[in-house]
């Protein structure tokens, strides 16, 4: 969500938060000029870690039903693999629309958490 926000927010509303001395305007000022590499970070390394992870976790999981329930392996991983994907997609593509349509929003939030952490 982060990456496809700051790919469609806009410069102009941050300048002229900082303008007015708002100090998170100069971090989503920043995220906003390095938007490729933000979404490049959020979307695809962040994205790949977390299809890794998921797909452990469902492997782990799929080992546990087998063994505590009467469920064949090839059932159980299928099923688990099915509500991940779900989850997944869906997620993405839920989210995506919300970026898009609140991305100033979101850029800000971003940018207020970056700026807790400078000087």
């Amino acid at each position: 969500m982060i990456g496809v926000a700051t790919l469609t927010a806009k410069e102009a509303p941050f300048h002229a938060r900082s303008s007015k001395k708002i100090r998170e305007a100069t971090a989503c000022i920043n995220l906003i000029k390095n938007n490729t590499k933000v979404s490049s970070v959020c979307n695809d390394i962040i994205g790949d870690i977390c299809g890794i992870v998921s797909g452990a976790l469902g492997a782990t999981f799929s080992l546990y039903l087998t063994a505590k329930t009467p469920i064949p392996p090839i059932i159980s991983s299928i099923l688990v693999a099915a509500f991940i994907s779900s989850l997944t997609v869906g997620g993405k593509s839920f989210f995506k629309n919300i970026a898009i349509k609140k991305s100033d929003e979101i850029v800000l939030f971003v940018g207020k958490i970056i700026s807790l952490f400078r000087r």
